[in-house]
C-alpha cells in the first residue's frame, strides 16, 4: 500500500499533466482530487487553472499574451554594459600593477638639505662660543660672590677685612683664604679658581692655617705654587712697618669702587705683572667683585678714571694699597714687600 506522500506526488503529476494537455481522458490514477460532491474523476478545475498559470509564467519567453510586442531592454543597456566591463578591466589592471617604491629623497634634495644644515651649523658657532663664554663668566661671578660673602662676614665680625700677611709676613696674600676657612667664614666647597682656569681648587684643599703658621720653607713654597691660579685678593694697607688691616668703616662711602677679589692678572710665574687682561676669559677682561657685593666684568685694567691699573697701587707696584682709597688686587701667590 502506498504512503500518503507517494499519493500526493502522484496527484500533483496528474494535475500538471492535465494542465499541459497530456491527460485528456480519465486519469489512470484513481486518487486524483475531484470536485467536492462530484463523482467526476477529473482534477479540480481551480487547481488546474492555477497550475497552468504558474507553468505559463515559468515558460514565458518575454511575449505578453494575445500577441503583444516582446518586452525590449532599455536602449542604453548595451553601452552601459560595455562601459562597466571597461571600468572593471581597468580596475583589475590597476590592482595587478606591481608596486614600485619611489625614493623619498633625491640627490638634489639631499644636497640642499646638507647645505642648509651646514650653513646653520656655521652660523651657530659664534653663538655657541659666546654662550660658552657667558656661562663661564656667570660661574666665575658666582665663585667671587661666595668669596665676598666670607670676606663680608669676617669684616662684620671683626670690623676689619681679613688679611693673613698681617698675622705672618712670610705668607702670600692667598693665605687669607686659609685664614677665613680657619675662622669659619669660608665654606669648604667654595671654588677658588675661575672655571676658565685648568686648576679646580676648592677651599677644602687648602693647608690648615696652623700648618701655614709653622713657617716650613717647603710648605710655603708648595703653598705659593698652589696659589698661582687662585683669585687675586685685596692686599690690605701699607703701614709704617709691614701691612695693616683695611678698616671696614674707612671705606663705607666708597665700597662700590673698592675691589675685594677678582680674576688674577697675567704674570710671569707669580710676579712680575705682565701687560693685558686676565688670561682666564680669552684676554677680553676680568671679573671683579667689590666691597658692596656687586660684581662686574671689566674689559680693561682701569676702574673708570679713578685708577689706571687695578693690579697695581698708585706707585705702580704689585704691593699693598697706599691708603684705603687705593684700588688694587694682588695675585694670590705673591708675597708683599714688608719694608
Amino acid at each position: 500500500m502506498k504512503s500518503q506522500d507517494s499519493i500526493e506526488d502522484d496527484a500533483v503529476d496528474d494535475i500538471i499533466g492535465h494542465a499541459l494537455g497530456l491527460i485528456d481522458f480519465r486519469p489512470q490514477r484513481y486518487f486524483v482530487e475531484t470536485d467536492a460532491g462530484s463523482n467526476d474523476p477529473r482534477p479540480c478545475p481551480e487547481r488546474v487553472a492555477r497550475t497552468r498559470s504558474q507553468i505559463g509564467l515559468l515558460l514565458n519567453d518575454g511575449c505578453e499574451p494575445h500577441g503583444s510586442e516582446p518586452i525590449r531592454p532599455p536602449d542604453d543597456l548595451r553601452q552601459r554594459t560595455l562601459n562597466r566591463i571597461r571600468e572593471q578591466k581597468a580596475m583589475t589592471l590597476e590592482f595587478r600593477e606591481p608596486f614600485v617604491e619611489k625614493p623619498r629623497w633625491r640627490l638634489a634634495d639631499v644636497a640642499v638639505a646638507a647645505s642648509v644644515l651646514c650653513a646653520a651649523f656655521l652660523g651657530s658657532l659664534p653663538a655657541l662660543k659666546n654662550g660658552k663664554a657667558t656661562a663661564a663668566n656667570l660661574a666665575c661671578s658666582s665663585n667671587l660672590t661666595q668669596i665676598w660673602q666670607g670676606v663680608e662676614q669676617y669684616a662684620t665680625t671683626f670690623n676689619v677685612y681679613p688679611n693673613a700677611t698681617v698675622e705672618n709676613r712670610r705668607l702670600p696674600i692667598g693665605a687669607t683664604l686659609a685664614l677665613m676657612r680657619h675662622t669659619g667664614h669660608l665654606p669648604e666647597s667654595v671654588p677658588l679658581t675661575c672655571p676658565g682656569c685648568s686648576s679646580r681648587l676648592q677651599a677644602r684643599e687648602l693647608p690648615h692655617w696652623n700648618q701655614l703658621n709653622q713657617q716650613s720653607e717647603q710648605l710655603l713654597r708648595d703653598f705659593s705654587a698652589m696659589m698661582a691660579e687662585v683669585y687675586a685678593m685685596h692686599p690690605g694697607l701699607k703701614g709704617q712697618v709691614g701691612v695693616r688691616y683695611l678698616d671696614r668703616s674707612m671705606i663705607e662711602s666708597v665700597k662700590s669702587v673698592i675691589p675685594m677679589a677678582g680674576d688674577r692678572p697675567p704674570v710671569n710665574g707669580r710676579t712680575p705683572l705682565l701687560q693685558g687682561n686676565s688670561p682666564w676669559h680669552g684676554g677680553f677682561g676680568q671679573n671683579v667683585i667689590f666691597a658692596d657685593g656687586h660684581s662686574a666684568f671689566i674689559r680693561g685694567r682701569s676702574i673708570r678714571s679713578l685708577d689706571r691699573d687695578i693690579y697695581s697701587n698708585r706707585q705702580g707696584h704689585c704691593d699693598a694699597a697706599l691708603d684705603p682709597f687705593d684700588i688694587i688686587l694682588v695675585p694670590a701667590g705673591a708675597c708683599l714687600n714688608q719694608d
